[in-house]
């Protein structure tokens, strides 16, 4: 039994999200292991690095499963990729040391999320949220450089199991390419649904449905919950860290815009 990486990527919208849940759902982890285990004539169970929403994509999650079939990386793809929707590919498998967690290993991950602005297009609709309202650049810098750094974000994560810290320190930057904005999360540790709760309160402000002085209250201890999120169809889990490694798609990065960083 070796130890392996398995770096995927899956559009999100046909899944409820990546995490096993009650039989029946479809999940990314749920296709993952029962291709594994058709492939390895044996249960397989994955560890991913996090949980996605139903909805929402990865660009590049790292997946740990033990394996003990051995076979060339082409033919495992072969095999893997018969087996998986076409929603879901694997992009890289590599042995790894025993004792790497996916998850509790990462130091880092940054998610985007894609704004396409005016009509809906066909060919960015999968990975971005329409927005057919102005946008203002500066309000969005404006509101960016309030968000990040160190700050306590408890306002902006759903109650989903033990809650562990809620401080968290924030790196935020944006990019644009033509009609398509791209906005950067990067952090040691998410909270739950708190990239699609501050997505919701820059698009408010942006909106004029929430006033730029109004936010900093829901980033005092005790302060109210903020009550909006983002749509799912506009996030992408983009790269994952670890001490050692950047897990990332070179691929899909280039198609999104370079970041701006934002002053404080």
């Amino acid at each position: 039994m070796k130890p392996y990486l398995l770096v995927v990527s899956y559009w999100g919208r046909p899944f409820h999200g990546f995490q096993l849940q009650r039989p029946g759902l479809s999940t990314v982890q749920a296709h993952l292991e029962r291709a594994l285990s058709h492939v390895e004539g044996r249960p397989v169970r994955v560890r991913g690095a996090g949980r996605t929403d139903a909805g929402v994509h990865a660009a590049a999650m790292p997946v740990r499963a033990d394996i003990s079939r051995e076979m060339p990386q082409e033919k495992w793809f072969l095999a893997l990729h018969g087996l998986l929707p076409p929603e879901i590919q694997i992009r890289e498998m590599q042995e790894i040391p025993p004792d790497f967690d996916p998850r509790f290993h990462a130091v880092g991950k940054t998610y985007v999320y894609c704004l396409w602005l005016g009509p809906r297009s066909p060919f960015y609709a999968p990975f971005a949220a329409p927005w057919p309202y102005p946008f203002q650049k500066d309000l969005l810098e404006a509101t960016l450089s309030l968000l990040k750094g160190e700050k306590d974000f408890q306002a902006f994560a759903r109650a989903h199991g033990k809650r562990g810290r809620t401080r968290r320190t924030l790196s935020l930057s944006w990019g644009q390419k033509g009609a398509l904005v791209a906005i950067y999360f990067r952090s040691d540790g998410f909270l739950y649904r708190m990239v699609r709760a501050l997505m919701a309160a820059i698009l408010a402000v942006q909106r004029g449905r929430m006033a730029l002085k109004d936010l900093p209250a829901y980033l005092e201890p005790g302060g109210p919950s903020f009550p909006w999120t983002a749509p799912p169809e506009g996030l992408t889990l983009l790269e994952v860290e670890y001490p050692d490694r950047v897990v990332t798609d070179l691929a899909f990065r280039s198609f999104l815009p370079r970041p701006i960083e934002c002053p404080l």
